[in-house]
């Protein structure tokens, strides 16, 4: 079989699969919400920071009803459906939409106690090396040794869950210090889903990184690799009985 009709014979696989996905990301980010976003805390991004001093600006039933319109428009979007959001829910929306748009506007904390724009700036030109080494160090404890080169800047594990695999990509190159995705599938272009990673399944946008410091590079690592683990520990139960008939 050609790579278009494997895909179409998983199609029913990739429907259970996605229908779970859903499920699980919603109450994973509402137990995180209650939790205090851990996991959201170990990003180190304007994106990331914006987010959680938003979110922790609402009230605790406008922080559950924002999240949870989030997770309605994800999955909206990807099931290119209309998402049926209410006059509250796309308040909601836009003043989280509007906050990240004036995210640059809001000083960092080294910026309020004085810290110059430009010294700050300088402390996050990274070594790339010591970053893919230390990103390397940590996520082959969680994700396995199959890793390959997938560009300049870019590279991919493989990491085997039963009769399929969960390809996790990293990229420091860009405008961006760091960003990671997963995806599952069979091989390259065979997949169940794709776009993966912390902030998706939130609804909350994409995860990437851009205000490491290099004394912090570790410590990144470390929390990117928490990240991976946490969804990889998830995995089995969302493939759980799902068998492909083709690979």
């Amino acid at each position: 079989m050609n790579i278009v009709e494997i895909n179409e014979s998983l199609q029913p696989l990739r429907d259970v699969f996605n229908r779970r996905y859903a499920e699980w990301a919603l109450q994973d980010t509402l137990d995180q919400c209650q939790r205090g976003f851990v996991l959201l805390q170990r990003v180190k991004s304007s994106d990331a920071r914006c987010v959680l001093r938003h979110v922790d600006s609402l009230a605790p039933s406008e922080r559950e009803q924002l999240l949870r319109a989030a997770w309605k428009q994800m999955n909206a979007n990807f099931e290119r459906k209309d998402a049926q959001l209410t006059v509250d829910d796309l308040r909601l929306l836009e003043e989280l939409r509007t906050a990240l748009l004036n995210r640059w506007s809001t000083p960092t904390v080294e910026e309020e106690v004085g810290e110059s724009i430009i010294k700050s700036r300088a402390l996050l030109k990274l070594n790339k090396g010591i970053l893919r080494k230390e990103i390397n160090k940590y996520l082959i404890r969680v994700l396995g040794n199959t890793v390959e080169r997938w560009g300049p800047q870019e590279w991919r594990f493989t990491t085997n869950v039963g009769a399929w695999n969960v390809y996790t990509f990293f990229d420091v190159g860009g405008k961006s210090q760091l960003k990671y995705e997963h995806k599952i599938g069979l091989r390259e272009n065979v997949y169940l889903r794709e776009h993966i990673d912390l902030q998706a399944w939130m609804g909350l946008g994409h995860t990437w990184w851009d205000e490491i410091r290099s004394p912090e590079i570790s410590k990144a690592a470390q929390g990117l690799a928490e990240i991976c683990q946490h969804f990889l520990l998830a995995v089995p139960s969302l493939l759980k009985g799902l068998t492909p008939l083709h690979t």
